[in-house]
Order: structure tokens, then sequence, then C-alpha cells
């Protein structure tokens, strides 16, 4: 047993100086870490009244984008006058671009078109 009892007793030295230089480097360590807090604590005040104003700031512009939308909702809402001139214009533009693309066909098909015209049927053909 007095064998076993040697190494432990010197690797409990050991590990009494390890922890007597790591206590020894404390007061150093405590020091810098109330310089990093106090460097917090200055500037915590400024960043958050700065959040405080950019958060009144970013309700304030949605409650303003809310009313423009309600208006803008109001104004071309399916109900509306305009809302329903809106909507039959759109098919209308619908409309017209599908007779462009059946044009575009056509000349693609007949390029001569444009310059003689639309050729008459024949019988038979």
């Amino acid at each position: 047993m007095n064998s076993q009892v040697g190494p432990l007793s010197t690797d409990a030295q050991a590990a009494l100086v390890s922890a007597q230089t790591a206590l020894a480097q404390m007061p150093a360590l405590v020091q810098d870490v109330r310089r990093v807090v106090a460097k917090l604590d200055a500037h915590a005040d400024p960043l958050l009244t700065s959040l405080q104003k950019t958060s009144d700031t970013a309700g304030a512009t949605l409650e303003r984008a809310q009313g423009t939308l309600a208006g803008v909702d109001a104004t071309l809402g399916q109900d509306s006058a305009l809302g329903s001139e809106l909507g039959r214009a759109l098919i209308e533009v619908r409309e017209a671009a599908r007779a462009l693309g059946s044009l575009a066909d056509y000349l693609e098909r007949n390029p001569d078109a444009l310059v003689y015209g639309r050729r008459p049927v024949r019988n038979g053909q």
C-alpha cells in the first residue's frame, strides 16, 4: 500500500501546485472581467435607447403601411367601381395579348401577308 501512496501523494502535490498557480491568476482574471462588464454597462443604455427608438419607428411605419394598404384595398377591391373597371381592363389586355399572339403565329406561317395581304381561300385548298 505504501507503494501506491507515494505516487498518489506526488499527484496530489502537483494538483495543489496547479491549483495555487490558477488561484494566483484569479485577481487578474477578475479585474479583466470587471473591465469588460464596465464597458458593456457603459454601452448598454445607449444601445437599448437606440433599439427602443428603432422599434417605435418601425411600429409607426407598420401602422401607416396598414392604413395605406386598407385604402388601396378599398379603392381597388372587387366591390369598388375602380376595382371592377381594373378587372375589365385586365381582361381586355389579356384578350389583346392573345390576339397579338395569334397574329404573330399567322405571320410566322405566312410572312408574305405583310406585303400582299391575306390571300383568298380557294375551294379545295
